[in-house]
């Protein structure tokens, strides 16, 4: 049986002065698993990682590594690594001393760091002798990726360095992290569903959406019933607005003159009101649908 590894138990986050934050997060992560974090801009999956990887605050709730909670561990005992962006980078620097920089922490030989820059140079195509600042938009989110797997690490924090390129590059980038995150513990945001399905076939994922997370399933599991707007929108449904009404014969929906029986709402205020229906192609609507804001399904 695989052990657990990482544990987020009902985790609350806040920035100061703002709405937005994360709220009820309950996350697991085994070792050696790979987690998918999907949701578009601003839906929270790089706030999460900044927890996960102690650059924010929680508010409550706790983070575990191994039962124990992480803001009693250092970070060198966590060893954990992350995709800083590309503001924190010294352009004055070489691509070669990026990378290398959590090598030379952790003392490697010049043998050992000159192996990697080899191997790093050949499978992201890049020249570790260029200065930073003379680099392509490519070239930094390689480099950023680079550094990351330079070391061993006990957890791989990977957010969307890519997000900002052509889908055609990213598409290309993204199939390095495939490769390089099978077998290790990682933890990869995303923002783009054509992205995503690289990794559908033997992962989980988690869909972010206002700060809310689903839980972590397999995408089959999913698609049986989205718990959010945006899991049915990953899972192919289309999400539409309508009247849900109710008659002696039970509750329908009401869409476009058309009605379409549907499952038992969780309370009967929603009838008369308007909510979101999932409709799918070969069936119709689906027996779960969403309060009009599509932030919670209300459907037994």
């Amino acid at each position: 049986m695989t052990e657990e590894l990482l544990s987020l138990q009902s985790v609350n986050m806040t920035y100061y002065g703002s709405a937005f934050g994360l709220t009820d997060v309950d996350l697991a992560l085994s070792e050696g698993e790979t987690l998918i974090v999907y949701g578009r801009e601003g839906s929270g999956k790089s706030t999460l990682l900044r927890i996960i990887a102690k650059l924010e605050e929680i508010s409550s709730g706790e983070i575990l590594l191994k039962g124990r909670k992480i803001r009693d561990i250092s970070y060198k005992e966590l060893n954990f690594g992350y995709t800083f962006g590309k503001e924190s980078l010294d352009k004055r620097k070489t691509v070669g001393e990026i990378i290398s920089y959590p090598m030379l922490l952790r003392e490697y030989s010049e043998d050992k760091i000159g192996e990697y820059l080899e191997y790093a140079e050949h499978f992201f195509d890049l020249d570790c002798a260029c200065k930073v600042s003379n680099l392509k938009e490519i070239d930094v989110a390689h480099m950023i990726l680079a550094r990351l797997f330079s070391v061993e690490r006990q957890l791989y924090l990977v957010d969307d360095v890519w997000k900002d390129l052509p889908l055609e590059i990213q598409s290309e980038i993204v199939d390095k992290v495939v490769l390089l995150t099978q077998a290790k513990s990682a933890i990869v945001a995303i923002g783009d569903v054509r992205l995503a399905e690289k990794f559908f076939d033997k992962n989980r994922l988690t869909v972010a959406f206002g700060g809310t997370f689903t839980s972590a399933l397999p995408l089959d599991q999913i698609k049986r019933r989205p718990q959010n707007m945006e899991s049915a929108i990953l899972c192919g449904y289309e999400l539409h607005i309508g009247r849900l009404q109710k008659t002696e014969l039970g509750y329908y929906a009401e869409l476009e003159g058309e009605k379409y029986p549907v499952s038992q709402p969780i309370s009967d205020i929603y009838v008369g009101k308007e909510v979101c229906f999932a409709l799918d192609g070969a069936f119709g609507v689906q027996k779960f649908y969403y309060d009009k804001n599509c932030e919670r399904i209300i459907a037994d």
